[in-house]
């Protein structure tokens, strides 16, 4: 299922209903160190609780993020997407930007 909301004010956007968390999911599995090449930039996660991570993505810059389905944890007005061996950033003006991890 997917709702797209329209306003006048900003851009439209959709949201996509995602399935629930399987009862054994390996929350830390995705732990580690993401890089991408172009930018020079890595984005770090760090399992805290629950669907709860640690997430940095400079020396100086750290939040939190929540694990909305096995594949996808939003960041503030971010999602990060897993897809094989890599995830994909994603926010209003950006779409896809691929991050390699680097501990595997």
């Amino acid at each position: 299922m997917q709702v797209t909301a329209y306003y006048t004010t900003h851009a439209p956007y959709s949201l996509t209903k995602v399935n629930d968390l399987e009862n054994d999911f390996d929350f830390k599995k995705i732990d580690g160190t993401y890089y991408n090449s172009e930018t020079d930039s890595n984005i770090s996660m760090k399992h805290l609780e629950g669907a709860n991570y640690e997430i940095s993505y400079r020396s100086d810059k750290n939040t939190k993020g929540l694990l909305v389905s096995s594949t996808k944890i939003l960041v503030n007005s971010y999602s990060l997407k897993f897809h094989e061996d890599a995830l994909l950033l994603n926010g209003e003006r950006i779409k896809k930007v691929r991050f390699h991890r680097k501990d595997k």
